[in-house]
């Protein structure tokens, strides 16, 4: 839960520095702005969706099989703190 809610705040902070940067280098204020906002949002964001998707789709197999192999796994990945950094740096930023 919350995964569109940061996806969403990372795209309002990735539009508010285009629209900085346009002011502070005297550039209209046009579509263009849409054009650069979409360039850097649109890759990032649609792997997000899809692995948004994977997780989803591994959960309802493993559900299906009555496993828990995958519960634990991620129970005891969560547990390690630098893997836990790194995927926090995922979710905020979409990338290392």
């Amino acid at each position: 839960a919350g995964q569109g809610y940061n996806m969403t705040l990372r795209d309002v902070k990735t539009l508010i520095r285009i629209i900085k940067s346009k002011i502070e280098l005297g550039l209209p204020i046009d579509q263009s702005i849409n054009y650069e906002f979409e360039k850097k949002t649109k890759s990032q964001n649609y792997l997000f969706s899809k692995g948004i998707d994977l997780i989803y789709e591994i959960f309802n197999f493993e559900r299906k099989l009555n496993n828990k192999l995958i519960n634990q796994t991620i129970s005891f990945v969560g547990k390690n703190k630098k893997l836990n950094k790194v995927f926090k740096l995922i979710a905020d930023y979409g990338s290392f």
